[in-house]
């Protein structure tokens, strides 16, 4: 069919639309997203000649109406008026969605629009066979599949999931690996008929099934009541390698013992904090909230002028200064953020230095002093001070407005 196209001093043949390969019998290789065009364009009367650029776009309407895809500009050879040329590239990418309804193609010659547009029929929606595609999804009504309609080998589910409703029978064996290698596969038919009993075997259907002597009998250091709660008459003992992280809470009514045979003891690696009650080192019965039956050991340090000056932390206790090589000062942490520390500074080398024991904050004026002072001055070899903080408490038990470090003893 040929049917010629006028504008201005341009005229187009349009010998035939492209036609779409059909798809070959085996569906692996998917509908190649391409479109062959070839027509007739005759200039002033001739056929033209050379290289011309052509622009192919897809509208949905014979005038007017949507643009649904334009093709990349291509450079056509025509040989006696006649063309041939491949729609493919273009915006948006070239797919089924462009002939979901009528489709007419405008063709624009080195910048010249011709027309009319031309209706695109048959071949080009053979592209709808794309969805034949090896991973095509396919719905099926309702009871359109009936007994009989497949038989064996016929149907391959290649996909990893399988749902639905009711029940579904499979024969053969069993051949996953990882179900071979698991517990479940030790179940077999004969299991099926204990399930309606536990332990002993019990019964599932009766309420407190499980009785704190049924479980005794398996565990002898475990007991249950008949709600199925430990009642911790009783321990289960924990694997030697037992890890525990994040937040754990043991609650017991009794004494919650840890105990073993070589080294009795807890070990904590970061903070130990008793919320309430008392704490009893060397002693079973705790006369205050910390009782130690046995001796103390408390941190001791020495320090010289190299150190100074000196910020006491929460590692020091006693501090021995050696100010033989020049003065040193030792500066005290905020009283306030540590009510009750205890710290003991001696000064211990003989010399005409100066060893100075500073609250915090020392050089800003009405800061944290120590009873009232800016400072105390050992200025004596074996001269010590023993402070602790009050807080907001000075060493009269009176309210402060500025945190306070009280002196226990000294010389």
């Amino acid at each position: 069919m040929e049917r010629l196209m006028k504008i201005k001093a341009l005229y187009l043949a349009l010998a035939c639309a492209a036609l779409l390969p059909f798809l070959p019998a085996d569906l692996s290789a998917g509908a190649p997203l391409k479109i062959g065009f070839q027509g007739r364009l005759d200039e002033s009367g001739q056929p033209a000649e050379g290289t011309k650029n052509f622009v192919f776009k897809l509208y949905d309407a014979v005038s007017g109406g949507n643009l649904v895809w334009t093709g990349d500009a291509q450079a056509v050879a025509l040989a006696n008026g006649v063309f041939n040329a491949t729609l493919a590239a273009g915006t948006p990418a070239l797919s089924t969605a462009a002939f979901a309804g009528a489709s007419y193609i405008e063709i624009t010659v080195d910048g010249v629009p011709l027309s009319p547009r031309q209706e695109l029929v048959s071949a080009p929606y053979a592209m709808v066979a794309q969805a034949l595609a090896p991973d095509a999804v396919f719905s099926l009504s309702t009871a359109s599949v009936t007994s009989g309609k497949f038989g064996d080998d016929r149907v391959q589910i290649s996909t990893a999931v399988i749902s639905g409703l009711g029940s579904m029978a499979l024969a053969g064996s069993e051949t996953d690996p990882l179900f071979v290698v698991s517990v479940s596969s030790l179940i077999v038919a004969g299991d099926i008929t204990n399930w309606d009993s536990a332990y002993g075997w019990g019964d599932h259907a009766t309420a407190g099934y499980a009785t704190g002597g049924d479980i005794t009998a398996a565990l002898a250091d475990y007991e249950t009541t008949a709600a199925h709660q430990a009642d911790l008459a009783s321990y289960a003992a924990l694997a030697a390698t037992q890890a525990f992280t994040g937040a754990n809470t043991f609650t017991s009514s009794a004494a919650f013992t840890f105990q073993h045979a070589a080294a009795p003891g807890v070990r904590v690696s970061s903070g130990l904090v008793v919320a309430a009650g008392r704490t009893g080192l060397g002693t079973a019965s705790p006369n205050s909230i910390l009782s130690v039956n046995g001796s103390l050991s408390l941190a001791v340090k020495t320090i010289t002028v190299a150190d100074s000056p000196y910020s006491l932390t929460d590692q020091d206790s006693t501090v021995l200064v050696d100010a033989a090589g020049g003065n040193v000062n030792v500066v005290l942490p905020p009283a306030a953020g540590v009510t009750g520390r205890v710290y003991t500074v001696k000064r211990i080398d003989l010399g005409a230095t100066f060893v100075t024991l500073l609250p915090y904050g020392w050089d800003i004026p009405l800061n944290e002093t120590i009873e009232g002072q800016d400072n105390m001055d050992l200025s004596g070899q074996f001269q010590y001070a023993m402070v602790q903080s009050g807080g907001l408490l000075d060493y009269d038990g009176d309210t402060v407005a500025t945190p306070v470090w009280v002196i226990l003893a000294s010389n």
